[in-house]
């Protein structure tokens, strides 16, 4: 039912952009704007993978503009995060903001990473990437590499599939007039 949308990433983060662009593509093709983020500051190469976890579970920096930027989206809005600590954050800055959360801004992550979306005050929905998957496959393929039953050049590229949205708090939204009755259910 919702008809604003956003998205909160890293730019300049490969992985994120990525997942701005597919989401914002997306909405396009069923004729919705994706108003996304911009910190005004692109992610260089020297802003490596490590950078990105030290801040999982810390405000960033940017919170003042990350706070005027949701502020200045229309109103229910569903944002997607580039992965479930980048939904952490935004549920924090919100809470932190008075801004209500599912209530004025539905966030969902990305990884359904159990620590980032339980251990918070309204605890986060998030698309399961199949991630752990991912890893059982390819430490798999590792170990048959490894022993020489296969050689390296024998793998071909795989695509996972993800798993759907677990659904929690942080989406549960009613899209109900008046209000009031949407906050009190």
């Amino acid at each position: 039912g919702f008809v604003n949308f956003g998205y909160f990433g890293w730019e300049g983060f490969g992985f994120s952009d990525d997942r701005g662009r597919a989401f914002a593509a997306a909405l396009k093709s069923e004729g919705f704007e994706c108003l996304s983020y911009r910190p005004g500051v692109r992610i260089s190469g020297s802003y490596l993978l490590r950078d990105v976890e030290q801040e999982r579970f810390a405000v960033p920096n940017e919170a003042d503009s990350v706070v005027a930027w949701v502020r200045q989206l229309p109103k229910p809005v569903a944002v997607f995060c580039a992965d479930d600590y980048r939904a952490w954050q935004l549920n924090e800055i919100c809470r932190r903001a008075d801004v209500s959360v599912p209530g004025e801004t539905a966030i969902l992550g990305a990884g359904n990473d159990e620590m980032a979306c339980l251990f918070t005050g309204t605890r986060i929905s998030s698309v399961d990437t199949g991630a752990k998957e991912l890893g059982v496959l390819t430490a798999k393929t590792l170990e048959d590499i490894l022993s020489g039953r296969r050689r390296a050049d024998d793998f071909a590229l795989v695509e996972m599939e993800s798993r759907g949205v677990i659904e929690r708090e942080s989406t549960a939204v009613y899209l109900i007039d008046p209000p009031w009755l949407a906050e009190a259910m």
